[in-house]
């Protein structure tokens, strides 16, 4: 995201963060057992 200012550090973290978000519809169709990924503490 070019027009949100983010350490250079941060990117990879929350590259793969959003790429956990993506894959939850690979979980299954039950939202009941759906394993939600932490969100990283720079986004808190």
């Amino acid at each position: 995201m070019p027009d949100y200012p983010m350490l250079d550090s941060h990117k990879l973290i929350f590259a793969e963060y959003r790429q956990k978000l993506r894959d939850i519809p690979d979980q299954g169709d039950d939202p009941d057992t759906v394993l939600w990924p932490s969100k990283p503490d720079f986004l808190k």
